[in-house]
């Protein structure tokens, strides 16, 4: 899936197509950051992950098949009725479209880098297991998340401003404030410092902009789809 720094790349340039989504952009930039925060839960188990996702019963293996897509689509729809078209506080809304613009985000990266790094991995001979590719993508999209901090400088600038205030919205039942902050101090101490000297094994830094593109014009069609936005 998508890392830290390039949903925030995908969210910033959907607000720029489309300039009327939202009203708050620090709840919707939260929002877009907030699933991926279920890891800062003490004794946080990857059933949380799948749950906060919308992928219970959807392994990374086979969500590309369509009667997994049509699960992920149909919570996806009732997720969007429950909490963006019925929301009633327009600070919380713009949170929580920034939230589904984060689950779709993944779902176009499973579509895009993750089918790419599949094959190039494949036709080089070096992933025998599912563990083994794994860290193969966690390493090629940390090394992407670098190169967008390098190559577009105010993304660091909206990551650190993000991050430098105090967590002033969640969505309770899902991700509460304590999962952000502490997944805020991961990224301060941990994340930000590991990705410094990451570099690209299998993946181009074309990969990351046609992704980037792509998922936006998706995103985009799928938001006006399930809940009017554009």
């Amino acid at each position: 899936m998508s890392n830290t720094i390039a949903h925030l790349a995908v969210a910033r340039e959907l607000l720029k197509k489309c300039p009327n989504l939202i009203h708050n952009e620090r709840a919707y930039y939260l929002g877009t950051l907030a699933p991926d925060t279920i890891g800062g839960k003490p004794d946080c188990k990857r059933e949380d992950k799948k749950r906060v996702h919308l992928r219970e019963d959807i392994p990374d293996t086979k969500w590309l098949e369509p009667e997994l897509m049509a699960i992920f689509a149909e919570r996806v729809n009732a997720f969007a009725q429950e909490n963006i078209v019925n929301e009633s506080d327009a600070d919380q809304r713009d949170f929580n479209i920034g939230y589904l613009v984060h689950l779709l985000t993944d779902k176009y990266n499973h579509e895009t880098i993750r089918q790419k790094l599949l094959k190039k991995t494949i036709e080089r001979g070096v992933v025998s297991s599912v563990r083994e590719f794994y860290h193969t993508c966690v390493h090629d999209l940390e090394a992407l998340d670098s190169y967008l901090l390098e190559s577009y400088p105010k993304l660091g600038d909206l990551f650190s401003e993000l991050i430098s205030k105090e967590v002033d919205y969640c969505l309770p039942g899902w991700i509460e404030k304590q999962y952000m902050k502490n997944s805020i101090c991961w990224w301060n101490n941990h994340y930000l410092p590991g990705i410094k000297e990451q570099e690209l094994l299998y993946l181009a830094t074309e990969d990351m902009e046609e992704f980037i593109t792509y998922s936006v014009s998706k995103i985009a069609e799928e938001l006006y789809e399930t809940c009017g936005l554009k």
